[in-house]
């Protein structure tokens, strides 16, 4: 039996949600890396992002992806992401890069850390892309 009759009226209106989500993409070369002045394994880049207001810094929420194609299957990565280095061809793994990102309102840092303590990898290890996903409050 299937329902019929004639069709009600229209529901109210609801909450904001999903629509009103943004997300943004940044690329970055090695030559956009800063590397940090008092720790040899601390390096970042920061990008400017106005849509970031301190309403979504203090009550929403910021997610951020990492892309490299230095992945095999090249991949979208959740950040906090690790990345194990062979560094001289041995097949084993001799570095460790922790990404992360940081955020303000107004700007977004993607961070590169080497938790081996070795020193960064340069080269395009600290190349890319991110996409920083904004929800607002709600």
């Amino acid at each position: 039996m299937a329902c019929e009759g004639p069709t009600g009226p229209r529901g109210p209106s609801g909450t904001a949600g999903v629509a009103n989500i943004q997300s943004f993409e940044f690329e970055w070369t090695e030559d956009d890396v800063v590397y940090d002045e008092d720790d040899i394994n601390l390096a970042y880049v920061t990008f400017s992002l106005e849509e970031l207001t301190e309403s979504i810094v203090t009550n929403g929420a910021v997610q951020a992806y990492y892309y490299n194609d230095f992945v095999t299957s090249s991949l979208w990565q959740a950040l906090p992401y690790t990345r194990g280095i062979d560094d001289n061809g041995d097949q084993v793994i001799d570095v460790l890069i922790e990404f992360t990102y940081g955020f303000a309102a107004g700007e977004v840092s993607v961070i590169f850390y080497n938790s081996t303590g070795s020193g960064l990898i340069s080269g395009d290890v600290l190349a890319g892309k991110v996409r920083f996903v904004l929800i607002p409050p709600g």
